[in-house]
Parts: C-alpha cells; sequence; structure tokens
C-alpha cells in the first residue's frame, strides 16, 4: 500500500472490482490533496484492496489473508450465558506404524435434559500425525449403542447407526461455530451416543508413537430457533493420471434428490469443500431448471492445511428440485502413479460438507456420485431400492443367480486375455440391467472384491468398446479414401 495519496494510486483498482480506489473512498475525479476538505461522497465508502461485501463466498476466498478482530474469540456462541462444555477425548492410544489408519471411539453425551450443540473446539495431542476428526450423532431406534471402552480400528465408517455428521476438525481449523440461530440437538431428545473419529496420517511409518485427541463440545440448555443438520456432496469415483497439471470430476446432487431430501426446502449457513493434497480448484454451485443460481462455494485456490470455511448470513435457500453440482479440480504433476479415491492422505477425495437448517429425516445424509450413481437413489425409501429398472441390493446379494451365471460363463469362455469369444460373452452379460452403463460399472466394483474374476466383464467390455472405435476409424478413413481417388 502507497504511503501517499497520489493520482496513480488513486486511480488503481486494487481489487479488481470494476471500480478505482477514488471512486470507492469519494474522491473519483483524483483531485483531493492532504489540508483539503472536498469529496464527491462521504457515506457507504468501501475499503480498497478489500473484496466487499465480505460475506459473499467470492469475497471469503479472496479475503483469505484480511484478519479483523484479531483478539476477538471467532466464536462469540461458546461465550454466551448459560453455554455448558464437554470434552470427548480418546485415552493415549498407539499409532500403528502405518501410513493410514482410522480409528473411532464411542461415547455417552449428556442426557439429563435436550440441549443444543453449538460449536467445538479441537483438542490435538499429537500435532504431526493427527489428519482431521468428524464427530457423528448416532440413531439408536434400530437399538442401542453401548459406549466403547477404548478406541477401535473403523475406517470411514465410525459404527452402521453414527452417520450424521455433527462436528468437523481438521489442519488449519480452529473448530466449529455454527450459526447462531441453530444448533445440532443432543441430549434427552437428541443424540445422546456420539461417534469420535480420529484420521491418523503417519507418513513416515514412526513406530512407538501415541495419541489422545478429540473434541471439546459446546453445548446449552437454551434452545436456538432452528435444528441443525448437515450433509455431504461430491463424487465418490476418481482416477487421476501422473503427471498432468489438471483434470477435474464432476458430481451432482440431482433435482430427484434434493425433492425427496428437501421436500419443504432448507437453509445453508455453512459450507466447506474437502481434497486432499493434489486437490487445487473447488467449487460447488445451485442450479434451478439448469440454470446457475448462486456459488456456494468457490476456490480457485484450494489448499488442504488452511481450509476456507463459508458462512452465510442470510442464509443460502435450497428448494426441493433444485440441483448442487460440485467440481473438484486436480494436479498430478508430482505423482508418478494413478490415484483413486480412498480413505488415505495420499489417495484422493472430492467432498463439500453442508450445514443447513431445519434438519431433516433423512436416512442417509449424502447426496453424492459414484461417476453418475446417485447415493441419494440407493438409499432414499422414496426410490425403492430401483435404478435404472435394477433391484441393486438383490443384485448384489449372495443368493444372486445371475451373478453365479455370470462366474459360469467367463470360466467357461475368459481367461486373463479378452479373446473374442470372451468379448462376445461379456457383451452380452453386460446387457442384463444391473450391468449397463456407469451403473454396471458400480456393481462390478462392489462385486469384484469377492469375486476377482468379474473384472473381466468391465476390462473386456471397454476393450471391446474399443476395437469397435478402431474399427469404425479405419472404415471412415478407407470410405473417404475411396470417395477421394474415385
Amino acid at each position: 500500500m502507497p504511503g501517499k495519496w497520489t493520482s496513480d494510486f488513486c486511480n488503481t483498482d486494487s481489487h479488481k472490482d470494476g471500480l478505482s480506489n477514488g471512486e470507492e473512498l469519494g474522491d473519483p475525479d483524483c483531485i483531493w490533496t492532504p489540508g483539503k476538505q472536498t469529496s464527491k461522497r462521504t457515506e457507504n465508502i468501501s475499503h480498497p484492496g478489500i473484496c466487499e461485501p465480505l460475506k459473499s463466498a467470492t469475497c471469503q476466498q479472496q479475503n483469505k489473508w484480511l484478519k479483523c478482530n484479531g483478539n476477538k474469540d471467532k466464536c462469540e456462541s461458546l461465550n454466551e450465558k448459560g453455554i455448558l462444555r464437554t470434552s470427548l477425548r480418546i485415552p493415549a492410544t498407539s499409532i500403528p506404524s502405518k501410513q493410514t489408519s482410522y480409528y473411532c471411539m464411542l461415547f455417552s453425551l449428556p442426557s439429563n435434559d435436550t440441549f443444543h450443540l453449538v460449536g467445538t473446539k479441537p483438542i490435538i495431542d499429537n500435532k504431526d500425525i493427527t489428519h482431521h476428526i468428524l464427530l457423528f450423532g448416532c440413531n439408536e431406534q434400530e437399538g442401542q449403542i453401548i459406549p466403547s471402552e477404548e478406541p477401535y480400528e473403523c475406517g470411514m465408517l465410525a459404527h452402521r447407526q453414527c452417520v450424521n455428521i455433527i462436528g468437523t476438525w481438521t489442519v488449519g481449523s480452529d473448530g466449529d461455530c455454527f450459526h447462531n440461530s441453530t444448533g445440532f440437538k443432543i441430549g434427552s431428545s437428541g443424540f445422546q451416543t456420539a461417534a469420535i473419529q480420529i484420521h491418523w496420517n503417519n507418513r513416515n511409518r514412526i513406530p512407538n508413537m501415541t495419541d489422545s485427541s478429540g473434541l471439546e463440545l459446546f453445548y446449552t440448555p437454551n434452545l436456538r430457533q432452528y435444528e441443525a443438520g448437515m450433509f455431504a456432496v461430491g463424487q465418490e469415483y476418481l482416477n487421476i493420471p501422473p503427471r498432468v497439471p489438471n483434470i477435474s470430476f464432476r458430481s451432482r446432487c440431482s433435482s430427484a434428490c434434493t425433492e425427496v431430501m428437501f421436500p419443504k426446502g432448507v437453509f445453508i449457513t455453512r459450507a466447506v469443500n474437502h481434497m486432499h493434497y493434489k486437490g487445487i480448484q473447488q467449487n460447488i454451485e445451485i442450479y434451478r431448471g439448469n440454470k446457475k443460481i448462486r456459488d456456494i462455494t468457490h476456490e480457485e485456490e484450494y489448499t488442504y492445511d488452511k481450509p476456507v470455511f463459508y458462512q452465510f448470513d442470510p442464509p443460502i435457500r435450497i428448494r426441493p428440485g433444485d440441483e448442487i453440482r460440485t467440481t473438484c479440480t486436480y494436479s498430478s504433476l508430482s505423482s508418478n502413479e494413478t490415484i483413486f479415491f480412498g480413505e488415505g492422505t495420499s489417495d484422493e477425495m472430492c467432498y463439500g460438507f453442508i450445514t443447513y437448517y431445519p434438519a431433516q429425516n433423512i436416512a442417509l445424509p449424502y447426496c453424492t456420485t459414484w461417476k453418475t450413481v446417485e447415493k441419494c437413489k440407493r438409499y432414499m425409501p422414496q426410490f425403492g431400492g430401483i435404478i435404472d429398472g435394477c433391484k441393486w441390493k438383490d443384485f448384489l446379494s449372495g443368493g444372486n443367480e445371475y451373478i453365479g451365471f455370470m462366474m459360469i460363463e467367463l470360466a467357461m469362455h475368459c481367461d486373463t486375455t479378452c479373446s473374442s469369444n470372451c468379448t462376445e460373452k461379456v457383451r452380452n452379460l453386460r446387457e442384463h440391467e444391473c450391468l449397463r452403463g456407469d451403473l454396471g460399472d458400480f456393481m462390478i466394483f462392489k462385486l469384484q472384491r469377492k469375486y476377482p474374476s468379474i473384472s473381466l466383464i468391465k476390462d473386456c467390455f471397454r476393450e471391446n468398446k474399443s476395437d469397435n472405435l478402431k474399427a469404425y476409424s479405419y472404415c471412415l478413413i478407407l470410405s473417404l479414401a475411396i470417395m477421394y481417388f474415385s
């Protein structure tokens, strides 16, 4: 910032919003000099070099460097009268000497009354290894959940009845601060049990280390106006080739899904992007009738260790039938291997976590996709467990006769290569309604751990399509040559 008000600085557009510094500060003609009282505008003066409005999604990204009220508690709600606190922290636990570990522990929540959880703060013991922490509320309608006495290795699923995210922490975050009119319901008429999930990233596989991290919860009996909920969007199929400067993957939470997930509409108060270290850009958008309405997030320079929490006041309205589109972009210039979606820090993810109100009774709060296969349509009862005519649960069950038939066909006609006979059989097998397109790829993905040879249905089908394309190209070239020389 120049030390003097000069004509050059006055005419500069410091934050690229189409207005010069002079226009923003009431000196549009750049005629002011020290001691002169002249000003064409003294009201609604803005701040050159700072993107405004401060709370817009675009400006929150541009103003990441800006520190306002630096000495003030960032979450005023945590200091409200009547705020209570409790700590959910694992006991000192040995960290496995492998790169990626997920450990979970079940805790009882205060249940002598109904409360709203209004914020969290991290309790980080081993700062070098702890990658992120998630807090899940547990639904005990299917049966009581007994708190665990010690942490257990869990993977990404802490417990099959604990799927509602109600708290988050990741490297670079100060914890959660929920909108001042909302809270997650815990206690006698809310979640009475919670699961803590801790991801350890022991990149160098160092032995003999321990961790006792967790979260401090802030809650109040003074219930807020609305009950909060959280859902995830994003893409769960990633295949990032090595040495590419950028590659994008897209996902959509379709209008059909928002119709059943949010039948009366909801209001978004907060959102955060989540990729790993190859992620470079991510945005989440709202479309209505195939027309873009606005951004939820727009992070042009994503950095895992510096998460951007987008706060919305007033909240963003999502109507039933709106579409939420997510785009994640990666750079693999530093990688010599293909990178897939996965739990490890060296794998990748593509998620957006969105906090909203009023909370909905959603069977699984994920509106994510695997390629184009929507999780919402797989789990929401309104869709009847049928996708494009395929009863997907029945197809994946162990008693499915067609799977047995497939295995016999593959054993009889295929070896480890895609012969012409094998390719023909595979093409016929993929005519089944559960094996077509992206849904078929998803089914094969789910089955191949139990039936490894079933991957031939995908590989040989792809090779067949490639051969067909080559044959088409050859015929096209030949036809053009005949036309040219005839």
